[in-house]
């Protein structure tokens, strides 16, 4: 197997036979999609499922991972060490983020088929850069007991993308630019009702979730990924789980079962384009009241 070439993935069908929408879940370190399928359903005693939008999982390749003396480990891209303040291996996220934004472009093209984007540890923070940088035109991005070092290209691209597209005053509409080219071609840009960021339109929603307990992903990593995105008028919700350690529980998939709901229920579908494109989303509200789904036959 190639380096950058993925494994197999596992899926998970509409319940109502019809998918108008995919759910991308990836997994943490050393797992593969079967595998974080099959933990999802064992917490849940039960499937993990939507009456009318799919899940696939795929999995990583398997490639040398230098947090295990460069022994060869499914993983989404190299690490040199854990913690916040590392560099990324911004070439191994590239490679498979091709990976993964064939697929996605894939499942958008079946008749704008609304996507979102997630996924757990490793698989989360891959998930971010899937959406604020190679694929901004998905619905929304979910990422489970992750974080971004300060210094991530997430950061950098965003960056870039709001000063080519500053605040306008209430009510002024403006074209959205990136690279220095007009996407009014490929995209409808809407009122801006207040002069504040977060009015500029419209990047992916976000959903993060945190343990306190966490060893692997501490909390204040990620409590500071969350703020950092949101400087960039993220329209996103982070939910700490209290006493939570490095894993996937029963209460926070309920949660994010709804997020998934609503934010599917309230995109547009995508408009596909050659063209890398940012939007920002307006702010909005959630109910999480906790949801029950049929066990799967």
């Amino acid at each position: 197997m190639g380096r950058s070439e993925l494994g197999r993935t596992a899926w998970t069908y509409a319940t109502n036979g019809a998918s108008k929408g995919t759910i991308f879940f990836l997994h943490g370190t050393c797992d593969s999609g079967q595998g974080l399928k099959n933990w999802v359903a064992r917490v849940l005693r039960g499937s993990f499922q939507f009456k009318d939008y799919r899940i696939l999982y795929p999995s990583a390749p398997i490639r040398p991972y230098h947090l295990m003396n460069g022994q060869n480990a499914a993983v989404w891209y190299d690490r040199l060490s854990h913690g916040p303040n590392l560099p990324e291996d911004i070439c191994s996220i590239n490679q498979v983020g091709d990976q993964l934004s064939k697929m996605i472009r894939l499942e958008q093209e079946r008749e704008g088929t609304k996507v979102i984007v997630g996924g757990f540890a490793m698989g989360g923070s891959m998930a971010l850069h899937l959406a604020y940088r190679l694929n901004p035109n998905v619905a929304g991005v979910f990422a489970l007991s992750a974080f971004l070092p300060p210094d991530s290209a997430v950061f950098s691209d965003l960056a870039a993308f709001v000063k080519e597209n500053p605040p306008s005053p209430a009510g002024e509409e403006k074209p959205l630019r990136l690279g220095g080219e007009d996407l009014r071609s490929t995209s409808k840009t809407g009122k801006v009702e207040s002069s504040s960021l977060a009015a500029t339109k419209k990047l992916p929603k976000l959903f993060m979730s945190l343990g306190t307990k966490d060893p692997l992903v501490r909390y204040r990593w990620g409590q500071s990924t969350f703020d950092q995105l949101r400087t960039y008028g993220i329209n996103g919700h982070l939910f700490t789980f209290q006493r939570q350690s490095h894993e996937i529980t029963r209460p926070q998939l309920s949660i994010l079962h709804n997020w998934i709901e609503e934010t599917m229920r309230d995109s547009p579908k995508p408009k596909i384009t050659q063209t890398k494109q940012f939007h920002i989303n307006d702010e909005g509200t959630m109910p999480v009241p906790f949801k029950r789904w049929p066990k799967s036959s």
